[in-house]
């Protein structure tokens, strides 16, 4: 098994974020933070993947519109999660293709991604399709939940958070 001190090796000296290297490496959500705690392997070809993505993002191989849609998805979360005190991080890192419906917790995070999604898109303008590869959902995932966001309208505390988001736009 490898060392996770050669992981931090090819990170700290880059001075990229960890977030910019998993999504140029093509891994989910604090996917390295899961390789620190023990809940995922660490693997060559992990290895492999984050060194490319560094090589990547040193020569500027970044898609201006994938790193803007990710940043509008992300400041989407943390407003979520401010608002339903929650962490950013815990959203983030609540992987949803695991699709863990009998877990109260994982459908709590599952609520607020999808409340996240869904202000990125109507009031941050972010296709359904970038959004898809920043919250590291299937494109019908991220439909699904647009359309499930629409059914829960009505909900005093969504309600509230989106009222907030649209004063913060119209003035």
């Amino acid at each position: 098994m490898l060392d996770v001190a050669e992981l931090d090796r090819l990170i700290t000296p880059s001075g990229f974020s960890e977030g910019s290297i998993e999504r140029g490496a093509g891994l989910s959500n604090a996917y390295l933070y899961k390789i620190r705690k023990g809940h995922k392997p660490l693997t060559r070809m992990v290895l492999t993947r984050v060194r490319l993505a560094i090589a990547r993002i040193r020569r500027g191989e970044t898609n201006v519109n994938e790193v803007l849609s990710s940043g509008s998805y992300r400041l989407a979360v943390a407003y979520v999660a401010m608002v339903l005190e929650m962490q950013p991080e815990a959203i983030l890192a609540a992987d949803p293709a695991r699709r863990a419906t009998a877990d109260r917790e994982w459908m709590r995070l599952a609520r607020a991604r999808r409340w996240a999604v869904y202000i990125a898109n109507q009031y941050l303008n972010v296709p359904q399709a970038e959004l898809a590869r920043a919250a590291r959902m299937s494109k019908a995932a991220v439909s699904i939940a647009m359309n499930g966001v629409e059914d829960e309208r009505g909900d005093p505390i969504l309600e509230k958070l989106l009222a907030a988001v649209e004063e913060a736009f119209s003035s």
